[in-house]
This record gives C-alpha cells, sequence and structure tokens, in this order.
C-alpha cells in the first residue's frame, strides 16, 4: 500500500501542468479605436465647444463615424434610425446661437448615440419602441458605461508584437503621475530665491500651469476614453442581458403602483379647483392676448412679461404631477375617475400654454423680435 501510494505521488508530480489559458488577441480595431477615442477626448478638452461652438458639429460627426466604423454596419435600421435623429441635434449648433439650447442638443444627442449603440449590439428586447424602452435607455446611458471600464486599457497596453508601444505608454503614464508631486514640490522650493531665479532662466513662467493643464486634459481625455470604449465594447458583448430584462421590469411595474386611488384624487381635486378659481378671476386679463386687445393700465412690454415665466412653472408642475399620478397609482375600481381628473388637469395645462404662448406672439407682432438689453 506504502508503495501503491509512493507510485501515485511520484506520477502526480511527474504529470505536467495543464497550460493556463490565454486570452484572446485583442483586434486592431479596437486599438485604433481606443487611441481614436483618446485623442478626440484630448480635443474636446483641450479646445473646448464654448469657445468654438462649430466644434461641438465637427466633434459629433467624428464621434459618429468612429462609432459606425466600430460596427462595421452590422448595426440594424434602429440603431441608424437613432443616430440620425441625434445628428439632427447636432446641427442647432448650425441653426442657433443659443447657449443653453446648444448645450441641451449636445446631452440629446450623446444620450441618442448611447441608446443607438446599445441597439446595434443586438441588445434590445423589442423591434420596435415599447414598454422596455425606458428601461433600455436607462441601462444604455447609465449603466453600459460601466460595464467594461477595462476594454479602453486592454485596447491601449496590449502586449505581443507592439510591446514597445506599451513600454512607451507606461513610461509616459509614469511621466505623467510624476508631474503632480513635481510641480508641488517646486511651487514650494521657490522660496529659495538663487532657486527660483534658476527656473526662471530654464523654463517660462506659464510653463508649470501650462504642463499642469496639459496633464489633466489627458487624464480627462483618458476617462472620456474608458466610458465611451466601456460602451462600445459593453454593447457588443451583451454585458447588460441580464440586468433589467423583461421580467424584472414588468415586476416593478406592478411594484411600483403603490398610490391608491383616494390619495391620487385628493392631490388632483384642489388644483384643479384653484385653476377653476384662476380662469374664473383672471379671464378678462389673461385672454386679451388672444383678441390682441390690450388691458386698462398695461403697456406690450410688460403685458407679455408679466406671468409668462410663471406660467411656464406652473405648467411643468402640472407635468410632473400628471407623471407621479400615473405612473404610481394604483390600477382597479374608479380607474375613469383618475383617468378624468387627468385630462382635466392636462386641459388646463393647455390653456396655461397657450395663454404664455399668445402673450409673446402679441409682443412679437408689436415690436418685433428685440435684442435683451442690459440694465447700467
Amino acid at each position: 500500500m506504502e508503495e501503491l501510494n509512493t507510485n501515485l505521488t511520484v506520477q502526480q508530480t511527474a504529470a505536467p501542468e495543464s497550460p493556463l489559458p490565454q486570452k484572446p488577441p485583442v483586434p486592431l480595431r479596437d486599438r485604433v479605436l481606443a487611441f481614436a477615442l483618446l485623442a478626440l477626448g484630448y480635443l474636446v478638452c483641450r479646445f473646448q465647444i464654448h469657445d468654438w461652438p462649430l466644434l461641438g458639429l465637427v466633434y459629433g460627426l467624428i464621434f459618429y463615424g468612429l462609432t459606425a466604423w466600430h460596427f462595421r454596419g452590422r448595426a440594424g435600421r434602429r440603431a441608424w434610425g437613432v443616430w440620425a435623429v441625434g445628428l439632427l441635434f447636432l446641427l442647432a449648433h448650425l441653426l442657433t446661437d443659443n447657449g443653453p439650447v446648444r448645450f441641451f442638443a449636445r446631452w440629446l444627442a450623446l444620450l441618442l448615440w448611447g441608446y443607438g449603440v446599445y441597439c446595434a449590439g443586438g441588445n434590445s428586447a423589442e423591434d420596435r419602441l415599447g414598454d422596455m424602452f425606458a428601461a433600455e435607455f436607462f441601462k444604455a446611458n447609465v449603466l453600459m458605461p460601466f460595464s467594461k471600464l477595462g476594454a479602453f486599457f486592454t485596447a491601449a497596453f496590449s502586449g505581443g508584437r507592439r510591446s514597445w508601444l506599451k513600454t512607451a505608454l507606461l513610461l509616459l503614464l509614469g511621466l505623467g503621475l510624476a508631474l503632480v508631486p513635481v510641480l508641488l514640490v517646486v511651487n514650494l522650493l521657490q522660496y529659495d530665491a538663487a532657486f527660483s531665479k534658476l527656473l526662471e532662466d530654464i523654463f517660462s513662467e506659464n510653463l508649470p500651469q501650462a504642463v499642469f493643464d496639459r496633464l489633466l486634459y489627458l487624464l480627462l481625455a483618458v476617462a472620456m476614453a474608458a466610458f465611451l470604449m466601456s460602451c462600445l465594447c459593453g454593447s457588443r458583448e451583451h454585458r447588460m442581458g441580464r440586468v433589467l430584462d423583461r421580467e424584472s421590469v414588468a415586476a416593478f411595474r406592478i411594484r411600483r403602483r403603490f398610490l391608491p386611488l383616494i390619495v391620487s384624487t385628493a392631490m388632483l381635486l384642489p388644483l384643479l379647483l384653484l385653476y377653476g378659481l384662476f380662469f374664473f378671476s383672471q379671464w378678462p386679463l389673461y385672454t386679451s392676448a388672444f383678441t390682441g386687445a390690450l388691458p386698462r393700465g398695461y403697456t406690450y412690454a410688460d403685458y407679455a412679461r408679466e406671468g409668462f415665466f410663471q406660467l411656464c412653472a406652473v405648467c411643468a408642475i402640472n407635468g410632473l404631477l400628471y407623471l407621479f399620478v400615473s405612473l404610481f397609482t394604483k390600477k382597479g375600481q374608479g380607474e375613469g375617475v383618475r383617468k378624468a381628473l387627468l385630462t382635466v388637469l392636462c386641459l388646463c395645462s393647455l390653456v396655461l400654454a397657450a395663454t404664455a404662448f399668445s402673450k409673446m406672439v402679441l409682443y412679437v407682432r408689436t415690436y418685433g423680435l428685440t435684442p435683451k438689453i442690459g440694465r447700467s
């Protein structure tokens, strides 16, 4: 028995170890995409859009072009349609000089890009927009950027025959990390006049700040490229397939309706009665915009501005209340009452919005499109 155990031990010792599984090589397309996203991110940080507004359109076209090249024409019609709408929003850089409009247009284009990437990878559970749209839109723009954050670093620092590139990038990374303590120490040692004079002779006064700015741009570009690469590779590998699937979303729709109907009714009735009193008391004044007759004691400028922004804020509150009641009220007996109250709320919002819009139209017809003049 001892000899048998000894032989088994010798055989186990002499048995060759199984080779470790090797990771598949990173495709050249992913490497090119990683460095292209890094360069684009650096340009976005270095040449910012608020200084050159048309760069927003240029950056968007390059970004969408890289995405189409990444999927090599395998994206479906739904993805191409979403990207086309995103590009239409980017055209706001050509159609208006309004800063907030351009800002929101860029963000909408980015969100639509994320949803298009999600659909291009074959992750959508629906052929058309349906009940899963909100959940998939959330996954595409909130969860997918974190699904595979290491994809950029794997593609950029992959070894093989290009080990020299890996070494150079790691060297640059080390030098970049060393710049932070070096700049801090230089600022601290500048108390010495001789050392400070030596630095002024060697470097210009703005060099430390310029180096720090470029380093910050590079770090932000790396973070941007990592998030974008995570969206592209995570969609391609179906990383979010089991998160917020159809079953979990259907279960959530049942659990979210926790509000009893009587509570929703009690929320809506006082507000609707308040609107009734408001329309009754202000009817001659707030309908003058529709007839074109100016109330006594008002100029066109005062009349157009009075209450305009307040009415817009009230419409926004009504919209939020409509969504809250629609999404969280339990279904069952008395469903018609809830729908009737929500319908009346929508009608009130439409009247308020039309009144605000008509007041502005009355002003434009009288004075035209006048520029805003600041107070001295």
